[in-house]
């Protein structure tokens, strides 16, 4: 979706687009065969009004990880599964959105989104990780259990998923050097 996205408006989407503020999750829907929920979404309107409401109690199968123990909160809006990663040098620091072009470290060195079963982030709501407020770590500690301070978390024992810019899905260790993931972060800093 992200690749299909990228061939029609030759950029990935940025993390946030328009005004009210919508979610690249929103925006890759007609490009998973997702088009009626993408219908649904009235973009003139912010993400937890009245007309968007609804819309956030739908699971949408592609933002789910199947060993995720818990999609729903306690009102049964669906928690999306995957975030993007925000902050300087990433892919998502842009406004307008990211060329593969620009992406001078490599496609299969830079990461596009992460697993994130830590949060608790509703699918429609306009939000991903920062390297700023996330450790950048893979599966670190949390208060809770299936819950983690860490950039990228999941419910597999060792590791999470990652998508990288290629569109490659790649398994992250818990034990990769935090170094060498701050690199994956980047779209060009030369490492």
């Amino acid at each position: 979706a992200f690749h299909n996205y990228h061939d029609t408006y030759q950029t990935f989407p940025p993390a946030t687009l328009e005004r009210p503020a919508t979610s690249w999750r929103i925006a890759l829907l007609p490009f998973m065969e997702e088009a009626k929920a993408a219908e649904e979404y009235d973009r003139t309107q912010a993400w937890d009004s009245p007309a968007n409401k609804p819309l956030q109690k739908q699971r949408i199968l592609a933002y789910s990880c199947p060993s995720r123990v818990v999609s729903f909160d306690s009102t049964g809006r669906f928690l999306t599964s995957y975030v993007v990663p925000r902050g300087a040098g990433t892919i998502f620091d842009s406004s307008t959105g990211t060329p593969i072009a620009r992406i001078r470290d490599g496609t299969s060195n830079t990461l596009l989104a992460l697993e994130a079963c830590g949060t608790e982030i509703i699918w429609t709501q306009p939000i991903d990780v920062d390297s700023r407020s996330y450790k950048v770590s893979v599966n670190g500690p949390g208060e809770l259990k299936g819950q983690s301070g860490s950039m990228i978390s999941s419910w597999h024992y060792g590791g999470a998923q990652v998508l990288m810019a290629d569109g490659s899905l790649r398994f992250l260790k818990n034990t990769i050097d935090a170094n060498v993931l701050r690199s994956l972060l980047t779209e060009d800093g030369g490492d």
